[in-house]
């Protein structure tokens, strides 16, 4: 009979909840993260606590909020062509035919696409966008057969006769 031991290894995740700008004499920390410190015991208490501990004449200050860069993710050849056909002016729409014709590749006609429609220009919304011209551009042109009908449906005149024609 082998006796087996198992080593008790701490693997509990040790976090880096606030760090020190010595140059300016700082402690600096994520908003939540003051937020969360301010409950005693937690461990965002414990860490800032410490921190003060150890530098007293420190300031507490908040890190200002990561900004989310914009992404493009779903901008394809496909709906460049399609944005600038319903969006574009006839200048953009002649340039972008240049661009294909020209056999640019997909970065160039991506990079020209968002210098001219960057401004407020989300993926989402110029597929909405698309969607609704699409539906509009159906719509017109069910009513233009609904009124070709309408017209041929017309019941012809028929001059019924009268008493002078007696």
């Amino acid at each position: 009979m082998t006796n087996t031991t198992s080593s008790s290894i701490s693997t509990t995740k040790t976090a880096i909840y606030f760090t020190f700008d010595h140059f300016n004499k700082k402690i600096v920390g994520t908003e939540q993260n003051f937020k969360k410190s301010s409950i005693s015991g937690t461990a965002q208490y414990n860490a800032l606590m410490a921190a003060m501990s150890a530098h007293p004449n420190y300031e507490l200050s908040a890190m200002a909020p990561k900004v989310k860069k914009q992404t493009y993710a779903g901008l394809n050849f496909e709906l460049m062509m399609d944005y600038v056909e319903v969006k574009g002016n006839e200048v953009q729409k002649a340039e972008f035919e240049q661009h294909v014709n020209d056999g640019d590749s997909y970065p160039t006609i991506k990079s020209w696409f968002l210098d001219n429609f960057k401004v407020g220009f989300t993926v989402e919304k110029a597929k909405r966008e698309i969607a609704e011209c699409r539906l509009s551009a159906k719509k017109a042109k069910v009513r233009t057969v609904v009124k070709a009908k309408v017209v041929k449906a017309a019941p012809a005149v028929v001059e019924l006769p009268t008493a002078s024609n007696f």
